[in-house]
């Protein structure tokens, strides 16, 4: 085994390079992996309509959900839907007890829609008896599909009660 005295400067210089071709492999790597289309969900419930915002019925209460694209590349939405699971064993083996399709969600431009990087879409659906009863008894989730992944983009909405 060679001691540290018997390096060479070519050997150095050999494993710099090394060193730095592996770091630059990596961050290549990283960026791969963030690169594309990056949706993030964001959904609140108990929302009234306040002001200029025109609802079929301004009485109702509505559920807000809002998709940024932080990514780097644009995409389209074109599905939004809700997924219940009566347990958390349920939800821990994929056994929906309800899919919910949201065809036409209100306050909102139509689907599809082409969301570019770091822009955003913000849609409401009805906020009614059904869908506050599955937020507090199950595990409900809302999500978006989009046209660069196959998965889902989903946040869990629970509904608290209002005052």
């Amino acid at each position: 085994m060679a001691s540290m005295t018997d390096l060479k400067p070519t050997d150095i210089a050999a494993w710099w390079g090394a060193c730095v071709a592996t770091a630059v492999f990596v961050w290549d790597i990283y960026k791969w992996r963030l690169s594309g289309a990056r949706l993030r969900l964001t959904v609140s419930a108990n929302m009234e309509p306040y002001g200029s915002m025109r609802l079929p019925e301004p009485t109702k209460t509505i559920v807000i959900a809002e998709v940024a694209n932080v990514g780097n590349k644009k995409t389209t939405i074109t599905h939004v839907f809700a997924y219940y699971y009566a347990n958390w064993w349920k939800r821990l083996l994929r056994l929906r007890t309800h899919t919910l399709i949201v065809p036409n969600p209100v306050l909102a431009q139509p689907l599809p829609f082409e969301l570019e990087p770091g822009a955003r879409w913000v849609g409401a659906i009805e906020q009614n008896g059904e869908l506050e009863e599955m937020s507090r008894k199950g595990c409900l989730l809302i999500g978006v599909l989009h046209s660069v992944s196959k998965a889902p983009v989903m946040q869990r909405l629970v509904i608290g009660a209002t005052l």
